[in-house]
């Protein structure tokens, strides 16, 4: 994937049985790097994924400076007060084994390359 390009992502979910989140909250993917922090608003509403399986979709538009390297792509959900969305106590977390960033609240979706 070059810097400077469209990065479609389509992240397929499966809800096998836990109720859908009640309250409204932000759904967001980081891409992240030692030294790069890229976060995206994807509009989604985790309040619809219901037990089933449901489709996340979102373009990310790669700056043009993004340095060559591998990046982790991680799903955030956190807490939709601003005063708890930092907190990692507040942030959803999938049911998937060794995803779960506990420091950040995060779920690691895989890795991708940039490469001029």
């Amino acid at each position: 994937m070059p810097p400077g390009s469209d990065l479609r992502i389509q992240v397929k979910l499966q809800n096998e049985g836990f109720a859908s989140p009640l309250l409204k909250r932000p759904v967001y993917l980081l891409l992240m790097s030692e030294d790069v922090a890229l976060r995206y608003a994807t509009g989604a509403d985790p309040r619809r994924w219901e037990p089933g399986q449901h489709t996340l979709t979102a373009m990310l538009s790669l700056p043009n400076d993004l340095p060559r390297g591998e990046y982790a792509l991680f799903l955030w959900l956190p807490d939709q007060d601003e005063r708890l969305r930092a907190d990692p106590r507040y942030a959803i977390r999938l049911a998937n084994e060794n995803v779960w960033d506990a420091a950040h609240g995060w779920n690691l979706l895989g890795t991708l390359y940039v490469d001029p």
